[in-house]
């Protein structure tokens, strides 16, 4: 998996098959600048592969933070948001909720962050 702001993308090493997730429908917050700062990647028992990002909103105006959980179905090829109790966000924290997920992550020179299943 690779991403940007907008953009994502799932490669499947054994048969070289890439595929560019659609952009998200969930509606942003106006006036803010956003960070994705964690994603997951992971297959559940209903058959079917997920992607969770995590992004951090900041506000322009009053530099409030919020986080928005998104989850990515393959199986209906479209994201939703994902309701969670607030607590305070770090990339840790949202390592530690991503923990179920087999995640394996690293860094390439012409992506941001590779994370690999």
């Amino acid at each position: 998996m690779a991403h940007s702001f907008e953009e994502a993308a799932l490669w499947n090493p054994t048969t070289d098959e890439l595929k560019l997730l659609p952009q998200s429908s969930v509606p942003r917050p106006p006036r803010t600048r956003k960070s994705v700062f964690c994603h997951g990647f992971g297959f559940d028992h209903h058959n079917d592969y997920k992607v969770i990002r995590f992004i951090e909103y900041k506000c322009l105006d009053d530099y409030t933070e919020n986080i928005l959980v998104e989850l990515y179905l393959l199986k209906t090829d479209s994201w939703k948001e994902v309701v969670y109790p607030y607590f305070p966000m770090t990339p840790e924290t949202a390592s530690m909720i991503t923990y179920f997920l087999p995640i394996f992550m690293g860094t390439s020179p012409f992506l941001s962050t590779v994370v690999i299943n």
